[in-house]
């Protein structure tokens, strides 16, 4: 169910991107020792990081991605603020 949601919501998110013609560029992110990030907005030098969860775990970034990136921000989305992250 993780990846079902994981997928609906980074597609959501890509649309609305384009519906606004907000021009940001999305990737993911991960280490070889398997630390991640589900989606990373980019705009010019502002970064923001998304976290998918389908339960109620609100995970902290990983170590790894806030030393590399500590500018950017971090959310995690789940069942109980998805709509905020899709609209």
């Amino acid at each position: 169910m993780g990846a079902l949601w994981e997928s609906y919501l980074i597609g959501e998110r890509i649309k609305k991107n384009l519906n606004e013609n907000a021009g940001k560029d999305f990737y993911f992110w991960r280490t070889y020792d398997e630390q991640e990030i589900d989606l990373l907005e980019v705009s010019g030098d502002v970064i923001s990081a998304f976290e998918f969860k389908w339960g109620d775990k609100m995970p902290k970034a990983p170590q790894a991605f806030s030393t590399a990136y500590p500018q950017a921000t971090y959310q995690v989305v789940n069942k109980n603020n998805y709509l905020e992250f899709i609209k």
